[in-house]
């Protein structure tokens, strides 16, 4: 289940939650093997994350914006602080 949090309120959905692939992505913090994570929860929140092999950090995600018109929201790690 996914905590759905918006100005309108809060509900939970039913989520899917599967790894569809694998890829080597390049990123400002640097350059990654990833999972693909594909997360479906209903027909409000869909996204793509890549998370890291050796460290579960997502350092790429590619979410749907419905409310938009089919935009997407792209997002990249810019560096790591450790």
């Amino acid at each position: 289940s996914t905590l759905i949090v918006t100005l309108g309120g809060n509900t939970v959905l039913p989520t899917r939650i599967s790894v569809i692939g694998e890829d080597r992505v390049r990123v400002p913090a640097g350059q990654f093997d990833c999972w693909v994570v594909s997360v479906h929860a209903g027909d409000v929140a869909r996204g793509l994350y890549w998370v890291t092999k050796s460290d579960p950090i997502v350092v790429r995600s590619a979410l749907d914006v419905p409310t938009m018109g089919g935009a997407q929201l792209v997002s990249a790690l810019v560096r790591i602080g450790r």
